[in-house]
């Protein structure tokens, strides 16, 4: 009987374990840059929450107009372009264009979106912050801001 109860909680443990697993990417994961289209379905003014609503404040700002801001002549200049657009020369989804990083969108300051982007994950900050959902900090802007 004791024998049974200990596989019983063996497995129990073992079920648990891989279920928290598919929570978290493992340390193998690459994250990857999606573009602001995908902040945007959420964080918009269509929000209930003002929290939320932050894309058309971004919309407005020199951040948005960074790659329109760059002179023509320096639009293929890698040293200009990992801060005049987003996520210069990472990783990104296969489907996601050059032009759909232009300018500093949400993941130049938040981090690649790939595995915090959806709103089951996002309701979550812990698990947010688990895959890869970074706050600002003075050390995020002087990356360009120097």
């Amino acid at each position: 009987m004791r024998r049974r109860v200990a596989l019983a909680a063996a497995a129990a443990l073992l079920a648990a374990t891989a279920a928290a697993g598919r929570d978290r990417p493992d340390e193998r994961v690459v994250f990857r840059y999606l573009g602001v289209k995908w902040c945007r379905t959420c964080h918009s003014r269509r929000s209930d929450n003002p929290r939320l609503g932050l894309f058309h404040t971004w919309e407005d700002s020199a951040h948005a107009r960074a790659w329109d801001d760059l002179p023509d002549d320096q639009k293929d200049n890698p040293a200009c372009l990992r801060c005049h657009t987003t996520g210069y020369g990472m990783p990104r989804r296969p489907d996601v264009t050059d032009a759909e990083l232009r300018g500093v969108q949400c993941e130049a300051c938040h981090g690649p979106g790939s595995h915090y982007f959806t709103w089951r994950v996002m309701k979550d900050p812990v698990k947010a912050r688990e895959r890869g959902l970074r706050d600002p900090t003075r050390e995020v802007c002087a990356r360009c801001h120097w």
